[in-house]
């Protein structure tokens, strides 16, 4: 491992080189390494590497079950981190949970109103498509709305009024 707790396997995933990765691994290269919080694969998800998250899906499909340290699994760091392809392969290809909550009780729409650049498609896709819940609560009774409003995404605050949000929920 390297300074960034990284081996020589994370990198060609980060650079989605399944090539050198499948050589690595039947090298013997461990693809259930842990760096950090993390396996191969939260990092692949967090790093918007679909090829490479592909791949390891293929060596282990438990990979996407195992959590974080905060409780999220795979599908709660694409939501939070990647795009509409990554969650639809998840959800679709891999067989995640698209309803299941973190430590916290939040659910993908709360981890995608963090999601600058693709939180908008990702809740027309879990809320309108896959029917997660708008209105869900965490533990601090935070809806995905307040989420998106307290991260300052309009797009997303947007996206979730059209999906059904009650713009009149308090915390309470």
């Amino acid at each position: 491992m390297d300074k960034f707790l990284y081996t020589p396997l994370h990198v060609a995933l980060i650079n989605q080189n399944i090539e050198v990765a499948e050589q690595m691994v039947k090298c013997g290269a461990d693809f259930r390494v842990k760096s950090g919080h993390f396996n191969l694969l939260h990092y692949s998800v967090i790093g918007y590497e679909l090829k490479s998250v592909e791949f390891l899906h293929s060596k282990d499909p438990e990979l996407v079950k195992e959590l974080t340290l905060l409780g999220e699994n795979a599908i709660h760091l694409a939501a939070k981190h990647a795009d509409r392809e990554m969650c639809r392969f998840l959800c679709e290809e891999a067989g995640v949970n698209p309803f299941s909550s973190n430590e916290m009780n939040s659910n993908v729409l709360h981890l995608a109103a963090a999601n600058e650049k693709n939180g908008m498609e990702l809740v027309e896709y879990f809320a309108t498509e896959k029917g997660v819940d708008v209105q869900q609560r965490n533990v601090l009774l935070e809806t995905p709305l307040h989420h998106a409003l307290d991260k300052e995404n309009v797009a997303v605050a947007e996206a979730l009024l059209r999906a059904g949000a009650n713009i009149n929920v308090v915390l309470a």
